[in-house]
């Protein structure tokens, strides 16, 4: 049993998700697109950098046209919540985790590419470039 977790999706076609009772989703589409989902009957069209929330009970259904990556992003009600922004680079920010959505950031001397993660902290990080990056907060519950 997790408290928070992220993983990426490869997406094409189309697909059902799973069911995730207790559980909070934030689903990022990180490159590709448009891709639709179907929540609970209502249609969302997605396009790289948007973001998507709802809750891990929703029926939901996807429909990809073409080749797409997509970052999902769970916590568990009533253990954790968390906050997703997509920002473009250049910028310094805290975070709990910083994960690039497509073009190359830098980052200490370092590169990040799409699927790398850094975690953060409460200190701001610089990152230098030009892409999409997304910022996840994890809180805690008391």
């Amino acid at each position: 049993m997790f408290g928070w977790r992220v993983s990426i999706a490869d997406l094409e076609g189309h697909a059902c998700f799973s069911a995730f009772p207790g559980i909070e989703r934030s689903f990022v589409l990180a490159h590709g697109g448009p891709v639709q989902l179907t929540i609970d009957g209502a249609l969302r069209v997605l396009a790289a950098g948007d973001i998507a929330r709802f809750p891990g009970e929703a029926e939901v259904l996807q429909h990809a046209p073409a080749t797409a990556s997509a970052i999902n992003v769970m916590t568990r009600r009533g253990v954790y919540t968390h906050r997703t922004t997509v920002r473009d680079a250049p910028f310094s920010a805290a975070a709990d985790l910083l994960m690039p959505l497509g073009n190359d950031v830098g980052y200490a001397g370092s590169v990040l590419t799409a699927g790398d993660a850094l975690l953060g902290g409460r200190d701001p990080i610089l990152l230098t470039g030009t892409g999409a990056v997304l910022l996840v907060h994890f809180q805690a519950m008391a």
